[in-house]
C-alpha cells in the first residue's frame, strides 16, 4: 500500500487546496488504496504528530475553497520548537514573553493581549476547561488520528473537529486545539486555539462571522495589521485581505474574500501562560512584538539631515504603511546601540528608532510628547522623554520605511 503525507506551510501560496485535490485525484486513481495522511498546521504537526487520515471525501468541494484544509502555522520556523539530530531532546523555544491567561493578562484590560484573552467565538473562549467545552458542543465530530500527543516541552496537545452546519460540503468547520499542562487523562487540558471557515455561523463577540462585510471588520478592529494578498485559482487572481492582532504568542486572523469574511482563527495560548503561582510574572510584558506599541493612524517622522531634523506627518495609506512594515515581521533582540537617523512617533504612544540600513534600532514607550519634540528641534537627545522598551532590529523594513517617507 503507498501512503503519502501532504503538509502545507510557509508563507503564502495560492491553489493550495486545489493542488492537494489534484495530487489526490491521480493517487487514488493509480491505486485506490493509497493512504494519505494530512499533516495539521505545518511543520507544527509534523514535529508534534498532529495529522489525520484522509478519505476521498475530504478533498471533495475544495477545488474553490481558499486557504489550506489541513491549516497553516504562520509561526516563523526558527521559533518553533525544533527537535535535536537525536530526534528526542528538543532544542528551548525562544520565548517571547507572555502573559497570565488566569488575571486576563499583565497590561490593562485594553490591551491587545486582553482582547484576545476575552475574545468569544459562538461562547468559545481561550483558556476554557475540555470538560466545559465538551458539554457545550458535545463529543467532537473527528480527532487527530494520533490523539493527545506530548511536545517536548511536556504539554500535551489534541485537536477537536466539529462540523457545527452538517453541511455534506466540508467535512468540518469549525477546529479546536487543547494544550494540557496536567497528565495526559485530559486533567487541566484548556482550549488554546479556535479555527472556523463557512458554512459556521458562529460569531466573535464583537458580531463578525463568516460573511460579515469587510467594513464591519474594519470598523471592530480599527488596529488590526491589513495586508493584501491575491491567490491563484482556476487561472485567476483572487485578491484577499488579511487582518491580524498579536500580542507575544497570542493571535487573531481574520481573513476577507470578496468583501467578506472567509475565515475566522485565534489562539497561540501555550505553556507560557500556566505561570507557576510561585513564580513572579515577568516586569516587561511587550518583549519583540510592537502591535499595542507601534500603531494608530497617524505616524510622526522626523529624518536626520544637515540643517536638524526634517518632521513629516503621515496619514491613511502612508501611516498604515510603515506600522505594518513595522510589525508584519517580529523584531529581532540586538544588543546594537547606535545614533538614530529616524524617529517614527506613533498615535498609540509607541517609538521606533532606526540607525541604518540594517534596520537595527529600538522601540520605545512616549511618556512626555511635547519635551519629546522639543529636544529634536533643539538638536538635544530626545531619550530623557521616552522609556525603553527593547533594542532589536527590524528584519527588513529599512526600505518600507524611506519608500513610505519619500511618497
Amino acid at each position: 500500500m503507498r501512503r503519502i503525507a501532504f503538509l502545507t506551510s510557509g508563507g503564502d501560496c495560492q491553489a493550495l487546496n486545489a493542488t492537494m485535490r489534484a495530487v489526490a485525484k491521480v493517487l487514488y486513481r493509480a491505486d485506490p488504496e493509497t493512504e494519505i495522511i494530512g499533516i495539521l498546521d505545518g511543520y507544527k504537526g509534523l514535529m508534534y504528530e498532529e495529522y489525520k487520515v484522509m478519505t476521498p471525501n475530504d478533498f471533495s468541494g475544495i477545488l474553490t475553497l481558499g486557504g489550506t484544509i489541513l491549516g497553516s502555522s504562520r509561526q516563523p520556523f526558527k521559533n518553533m520548537r525544533k527537535p535535536a539530530e537525536d530526534g528526542i531532546a528538543g532544542a528551548e523555544e525562544p520565548t517571547r514573553g507572555g502573559e497570565s491567561a488566569a488575571d486576563g493578562g499583565w497590561e490593562d484590560e485594553n490591551s491587545v493581549s486582553a482582547r484576545i484573552l476575552a475574545t468569544e467565538l459562538g461562547g468559545l473562549r481561550l483558556g476554557m476547561k475540555r470538560e466545559d467545552v465538551q458539554a457545550m458542543l458535545g463529543e467532537p465530530d473527528s480527532t487527530n488520528n494520533a490523539g493527545e500527543i506530548q511536545r517536548e516541552d511536556g504539554v500535551w496537545e489534541v485537536c477537536w473537529f466539529y462540523n457545527t452546519s452538517g453541511s455534506v460540503d466540508v467535512q468540518y468547520d469549525l477546529r479546536l486545539r487543547f494544550t494540557n499542562t496536567g497528565m495526559r487523562d485530559g486533567s487541566g487540558s484548556v482550549l488554546s486555539e479556535v479555527w472556523t471557515q463557512s458554512p459556521c455561523d458562529w460569531t466573535l463577540d464583537t458580531g463578525i462571522g463568516i460573511g460579515s462585510p469587510q467594513e464591519a471588520v474594519e470598523a471592530a478592529y480599527p488596529d488590526a495589521v491589513w495586508t493584501h494578498e491575491t491567490m491563484i485559482e482556476n487561472d485567476q487572481e483572487i485578491p484577499y485581505d488579511l487582518y491580524e492582532l498579536t500580542s507575544g504568542d497570542l493571535f487573531m486572523l481574520i481573513r476577507v474574500e470578496a468583501g467578506e469574511v472567509s475565515h475566522i482563527s485565534f489562539g497561540g495560548l501555550n505553556a507560557e501562560h500556566f505561570l507557576d503561582e510561585d513564580e513572579p510574572a515577568p516586569t516587561d510584558p511587550y518583549t519583540f512584538t510592537p502591535y499595542d506599541t507601534l500603531s494608530g493612524g497617524t505616524v510622526t517622522a522626523y529624518s536626520r539631515t544637515e540643517s536638524g531634523w526634517e518632521k513629516q506627518v503621515l496619514t491613511e495609506k502612508r501611516a498604515k504603511h510603515l506600522v505594518t512594515a513595522l510589525n508584519i515581521m517580529d523584531p529581532e533582540p540586538s544588543a546594537v546601540q547606535g545614533e538614530p537617523v529616524i524617529w517614527l512617533e506613533f498615535e498609540s504612544g509607541g517609538v521606533a528608532a532606526l540607525y541604518d540600513e540594517s534596520s537595527a534600532g529600538a522601540i520605545y514607550r512616549l511618556e512626555d510628547p511635547s519635551a519629546f519634540e522639543a529636544a529634536l528641534s533643539s538638536g538635544e537627545d530626545p531619550t530623557d522623554a521616552l522609556t525603553l522598551i527593547e533594542y532589536c532590529i527590524f528584519p527588513g523594513v529599512w526600505d518600507d520605511v524611506l519608500s513610505a517617507l519619500e511618497a
